[in-house]
């Protein structure tokens, strides 16, 4: 299964913690407060469930499409 297929559960389940907050997704600006996001919520656990394939870098694919404010600085490693 690929990371893609779970985009719009991944979307949701930012949504609503960030929405517990009186947040968006559009408020997040830091690849660190992505990732902040991701590991809270349950996306990244979810995640490394799927596959143990599935890497840090195929996970940041998928948060820069929920945070498409986010700035990411480290470079993806497969």
């Amino acid at each position: 299964m690929k990371l893609s297929n779970k985009l719009e559960d991944y979307r949701n389940m930012a949504h609503d913690f960030l929405a517990a907050y009186g947040y968006s997704c559009s408020d997040v600006t830091t690849g660190l407060d992505a990732w902040t996001v991701a590991h809270r919520s349950g996306i990244t656990a979810d995640a490394y469930a799927i596959s143990r394939d599935i890497k840090d870098a195929h996970i940041q694919t998928v948060l820069e499409q929920i945070f498409p404010n986010a700035v990411f600085r480290d470079s993806k490693r497969y």
